[in-house]
């Protein structure tokens, strides 16, 4: 790909393709005809590298602080104790979404005497909320509608309850439990619908379409009052004969984000906006201590700060 094209896919500047030109770690086809023909050259294999170099895996300190329910501090402090799995890239720190974040999120909040927040799937039984079931002998849908623990339960087609227990004995599940990888797009995009009254209803054929698509890890799942919040991050959706509804359901209900149809996809993006811009380097450390004294990375403190100055 040419020069414009590598900063277009790494989200840099000019300055900062130079400098890693000169640093070595893209390496032009064309250094001495570059003038001649008005732009560098640079294998595609190098700027994926560099990209996932840039951009590995993981959620930002901001998110894993949202995530536990702490402040920003807590989370750089638990980097420094080596309490959580890191990466770190362009000075800002990405945490895997491991069993050590859940093992630091459950001790945090038995320390703080929290009461550990219920999430919307179970990774002992594999079962996540809303998902569906068959029973094996007579064909009859279930739908689970609680995961806590020994009082979840599922709800049959005539609202009658059935324990977790006795669901996985009996039923097998209709769309499997997916927990999904780790992305490294940007935003999130949020949907809200009225909590259905019948376990056949769209907005749940939908919430488990749309585990099948990101996964659950890229997925939340919430009951506000007799309203469903579904937040998830960037996705395309294909669209057929079979399930045109659950496009136009999905299109109907959001509330956060934007979608663009391109003939039967439909691509949901976040409307979260990235700028890229180059300081020297003195300005750079100037930033990153005044941000650490917050707690924050360099980005958060920008900003919190042109937030303040919207005030």
């Amino acid at each position: 790909m040419n020069g414009k094209e590598a900063m277009k896919r790494l989200k840099i500047s000019r300055t900062k393709l130079y400098f890693y030109i000169q640093n070595g770690e893209l390496i032009p086809e064309n250094p001495h005809t570059f003038r001649m023909e008005g732009e560098y050259r640079i294998p595609d294999e190098q700027v994926e590298a560099l990209y996932e170099k840039l951009y590995p895996g993981g959620i930002t300190t901001k998110e894993a602080a949202a995530y536990i329910g702490c402040k920003p501090a807590v989370i750089y402090q638990a980097i420094k104790n080596q309490k959580l799995t890191t990466h770190k890239a362009e000075g800002n720190y990405y945490i895997e979404e491991d069993e050590k974040l859940e093992m630091f999120k459950e001790t945090y909040r038995q320390k703080l005497g929290v009461e550990k927040k219920t999430s919307h799937y179970n990774k002992q039984n594999r079962t996540y909320l809303f998902q569906s079931y068959v029973h094996r002998s007579n064909g009859e849908l279930a739908r689970i509608m609680s995961i806590k623990g020994d009082e979840g339960y599922a709800l049959d087609a005539y609202g009658e309850r059935i324990s977790v227990t006795q669901l996985l004995l009996n039923y097998y599940p209709c769309s499997p439990y997916h927990l999904g990888k780790s992305t490294t797009r940007k935003g999130k995009v949020t949907f809200r619908f009225v909590k259905p009254t019948h376990i056949r209803s769209l907005t749940y054929t939908f919430i488990e379409t749309l585990v099948v698509i990101v996964g659950l890890k890229q997925v939340r799942i919430e009951e506000i009052g007799t309203e469903i919040e579904v937040t998830c991050k960037p996705f395309i959706f294909r669209q057929g004969e079979e399930n045109h509804d659950l496009a136009e359901l999905a299109k109907r209900s959001l509330v956060s984000g934007k979608v663009v149809q391109q003939n039967n996809e439909f691509a949901f993006f976040s409307t979260d906006k990235e700028i890229s811009l180059s300081i020297d380097e003195d300005q750079y450390e100037a930033l990153r201590i005044k941000a650490a004294t917050w707690g924050m990375t360099v980005e958060e403190y920008i900003v919190r700060n042109l937030n303040l100055i919207e005030r």
